[in-house]
């Protein structure tokens, strides 16, 4: 297993958010994966959702021993994006 990787989600790719990730994982030598460019599509109670890049998203992130998580606080809580990643993974756990 690889050491860690971060998973990233901002409206703005250069903002605070993103300069802090950036710095940390160049500091780190951490990958980040922009959950901009991704499709995840929100939790689905009927798994229809399979097709996204979800799955292999998982499989990346589970060879690593440590995930950081980077996003911007929006109304007490992150971003849309990374919500419906955090929903996936705990169904996925399921």
């Amino acid at each position: 297993m690889d050491g860690a990787i971060a998973l990233f989600s901002s409206a703005r790719r250069h903002g605070n958010t993103g300069q802090l990730i950036d710095r940390i994982a160049e500091t780190g030598n951490i990958e980040v994966i922009d959950l901009g460019e991704k499709d995840i599509v929100p939790y689905d109670y009927e798994h229809r959702n399979r097709a996204d890049d979800f799955e292999p998203l998982m499989e990346r992130l589970l060879g690593h021993r440590r995930i950081v998580f980077a996003s911007p606080v929006y109304w007490y809580s992150c971003t849309p994006r990374m919500k419906a990643c955090l929903d996936r993974i705990s169904d996925y756990l399921a």
